[in-house]
C-alpha cells in the first residue's frame, strides 16, 4: 500500500524570509533539515581570519562594498513554501478525490443509485539546480588584506544563484521536453485569461490611458468573478485575497478620481482585504499584455497555489586540496501546482 510523504514543514508567504543565524546559535541538524537545509558532508567549514590591511595614504577606502542589486524574488510571497519529499525524489504527487452520485425520487422498485468517487493524481517533476565555488590559497589572503571574507561573499553568491533559479522556475516552471515541472505563468490547472473592457472612446485596455473610474470597474469584475467561481463562499471585504498585478501596471494604483482626494490604490485597501503584490515577471506575461491575477491562499481545505520544494540548500560536498578549496551546492524545487483553479482569476490587457 503506498504511503503518503509527510510535509516536513509549509511557509505561508509572509514567513518566507532570510534566515538569521546569528539570532538561532543552537539550531540541530534536524532543525535545518525541517527548514530544507541538508548537509550531505559533515565537514567543518574553514576560513582565513582576517588581516588588517596596511594604511594607505592619500586613499580613503570605504568600509562596505558596493553589491550588484538583483530583482526581488517574489513567488515565495505569493504562494509561500512547502518543504516536502527528499532531494533524491523525481516527482511530487498531489492525490485528487472527485465525489460523484446523483440522488433520485425514491421507489420501493428502483434499482438503489450508488455513489463513488473518482480518484485522479497530479504528478511534478523535481528538478536539482547546481552552484559551486572555488577558493584558492593566495586569492583568499589578498581578499583578506581588502578586509573581505572571500568565503563568505561566494557563499552568498551560490546561495543567491541558487534563489534566482527556484524564482524563475516558480514563475515559469522547467521544460527539458519529458518533465512536468510548470510555474505560476503556465500551470496546466490555471483558468484561461480574461481581457479587461476598453476604455471610453480609445479602445485601449491599458491603465495607462484609463480614469480612476476604469480601472476600478477593472477590479471590480474580477472580482466579481471570483465571487461567482467560489459560489457564494467567499466574501471580498472580510475574506483575505491577493492582487498580483504586473510591475509595469502598479503605479496605475496612483491614479487619482475627479476630485484628487482618494487613489486606486486607497480605494482597493479601504472596500476590499486584500494584499497587493506587484511582480515583475507579470509584465507582458501573456503576449507581451500586462496581466493580473486574483487568488484566494486557501479554499475547502487546501492550498489554492503552492510551491513544493524538497530542498532550498544542499551542501553536496567540499574538496580541500592543497591549494585551493572547492564546494558543491544543490536546491530541488517541484516548481507551482495549482491545487483549487476555482480560486483564481486572470486578466490580461491592463
Amino acid at each position: 500500500m503506498k504511503q503518503y510523504s509527510t510535509e516536513k514543514l509549509y511557509l505561508t508567504p509572509k514567513q518566507v524570509k532570510a534566515f538569521d543565524t546569528k539570532k538561532y546559535t543552537n539550531l540541530k541538524m534536524s532543525d535545518l533539515n525541517t527548514l530544507g537545509v541538508a548537509m550531505d558532508a559533515q565537514v567543518s567549514l574553514q576560513t582565513v581570519p582576517s588581516i588588517t590591511s596596511p594604511v594607505q595614504f592619500f586613499q580613503y577606502w570605504v568600509s562596505k562594498a558596493v553589491e550588484v542589486a538583483t530583482a526581488s524574488r517574489t513567488i515565495d510571497k505569493i504562494a509561500g513554501r512547502t518543504i516536502a519529499g527528499a532531494f533524491e525524489d523525481e516527482e511530487i504527487v498531489v492525490p485528487y478525490i472527485e465525489l460523484t452520485g446523483s440522488a433520485r425520487p425514491y421507489t420501493d422498485t428502483a434499482n438503489i443509485p450508488l455513489a463513488s468517487y473518482n480518484p485522479n493524481f497530479l504528478a511534478r517533476t523535481i528538478i536539482r539546480m547546481e552552484e559551486g565555488l572555488e577558493v584558492g590559497y593566495l586569492e583568499s589572503l589578498r581578499a583578506s588584506r581588502m578586509q573581505r571574507d572571500d568565503h563568505e561573499l561566494k557563499a552568498r553568491a551560490v546561495a543567491e544563484s541558487l534563489a534566482i533559479s527556484a524564482n524563475d522556475i516558480g514563475f515559469f516552471g522547467f521544460a527539458n521536453g519529458q518533465n512536468q515541472t510548470f510555474g505560476f505563468l503556465n500551470d496546466p490547472n490555471l483558468p484561461a485569461y480574461r481581457t479587461v473592457a476598453q476604455n471610453a472612446g480609445q479602445n485601449s485596455t491599458s491603465w495607462t490611458n484609463k480614469t480612476f473610474n476604469e480601472i476600478t470597474a477593472d477590479i471590480i469584475t474580477a472580482v466579481s468573478q471570483l465571487t461567482v467561481q467560489l459560489g457564494g463562499r467567499f466574501n471580498p471585504a472580510v475574506d483575505a485575497f491577493k492582487l498580483v498585478l504586473s510591475l509595469a501596471s502598479y503605479q496605475f494604483l496612483n491614479t487619482l478620481n475627479e476630485l484628487g482626494t482618494q487613489s486606486v490604490l486607497e480605494w482597493l485597501t479601504k472596500t476590499y482585504k486584500v494584499e497587493i503584490i506587484p511582480a515583475p515577471e507579470l509584465d507582458g506575461a501573456n503576449g507581451g499584455q500586462n496581466v493580473f491575477y486574483l487568488m484566494l491562499d486557501e479554499f475547502n481545505g487546501s492550498r489554492v497555489i503552492d510551491q513544493y520544494v524538497p530542498e532550498v540548500l544542499r551542501l553536496i560536498g567540499m574538496e580541500k586540496k592543497a591549494k585551493v578549496t572547492v564546494e558543491s551546492y544543490a536546491n530541488a524545487t517541484a516548481g507551482i501546482i495549482v491545487q483549487q483553479p476555482v480560486g483564481v482569476v486572470r486578466y490580461s490587457g491592463i
